[in-house]
């Protein structure tokens, strides 16, 4: 007896172990991603208060040896265009962004709710845009841009991406996961399509408006092939461009670079905190619902 009952003891302890040991093997998977993750930046905050000397050291180090602050006050200074840039970049990332919201809900919508003849087509002709490489179609961009004379304006950078198929694709997959009782309680109200879509789809789509916001944010803000290609003026440039400049003919100021970065990281580091329960709702929601 004594026997039987030690072996059913270790038959119900080796679940446990799997699980403990699978527990310990994912922490520690997580632990490796976390890290290779954080060293790029982590590197970059460092970088940013040393001196260009020691920035070039190897092995780095991540302490500096004399904390440079200097560097964040010289690449506003010794650039006349900086705080231009940073104007620029928030400009076109605000301007793109409330449009490209505008447009994807409001097209989004369409697809999920409303019944128009040729919508499924339309619907999986856009899908199938994706699988056409974004360089190729910056020749007739560029081609149309310059026939609207916006070459080297802020606005032909923006103007080609207002309407965007993954936007479009996220947020009609959103709203088909809404149950329509929203809309039939406001239909027996006797509010319109337009009202009800702002007055009560609009509302509860604030989670994922909050994901979306935060991914084309990035997208804009860092944002550099397009621009550099149509942005020409120096006072034109966005702040990822304008960082790019200082790389001169006989070196790269680094310790400005990387001062310059920690600028460029700062609206979507804020950004992420501010819409950060949105984004966790978003993502649990769909994982419920999927």
């Amino acid at each position: 007896m004594a026997t039987v009952a030690r072996a059913q003891t270790l038959e119900m302890q080796r679940p446990r172990l799997r699980f403990r040991i699978s527990r310990v093997i994912f922490l520690v998977l997580a632990l490796v991603v976390t890290a290779l993750a954080l060293t790029p930046f982590i590197l970059t905050v460092s970088g940013s208060f040393k001196t260009k000397s020691e920035i070039l050291d190897w092995p780095p180090t991540i302490i500096p040896r004399i904390f440079e602050w200097m560097n964040y006050v010289e690449v506003w200074t010794n650039s006349h265009y900086f705080p231009q840039w940073i104007v620029n970049s928030l400009f076109l990332a605000g301007f793109h962004l409330l449009i490209y919201l505008g447009i994807c809900s409001a097209a989004g919508y369409a697809f999920a709710r409303l019944r128009f003849p040729g919508a499924t087509v339309l619907f999986l002709a856009i899908l199938g845009s994706i699988m056409v490489p974004g360089q190729v179609l910056w020749v007739p961009k560029f081609l149309i841009i310059n026939q609207l004379g916006l070459v080297d304006n802020l606005f032909g950078i923006a103007l080609p991406d207002l309407a965007e198929v993954f936007g479009v694709f996220f947020m009609t997959q959103f709203f088909k996961s809404l149950p329509k009782e929203l809309e039939e309680a406001a239909s027996i109200d006797g509010a319109s399509t337009f009202r009800t879509f702002r007055q009560i789809i609009l509302p509860n789509a604030y989670p994922a408006l909050a994901a979306l916001s935060i991914l084309r944010f990035q997208g804009e803000w860092n944002a550099f092939q397009w621009p550099l290609i149509v942005v020409r003026s120096p006072d034109h440039l966005t702040l990822p461009l304008g960082l790019a400049s200082f790389q001169g003919l006989f070196g790269v100021n680094w310790n400005w670079v990387l001062a310059g970065a920690m600028f460029n990281a700062v609206p979507i580091i804020l950004l992420v905190i501010f819409f950060q329960k949105y984004f966790i709702r978003s993502a649990a929601s769909s994982a419920v619902k999927g």
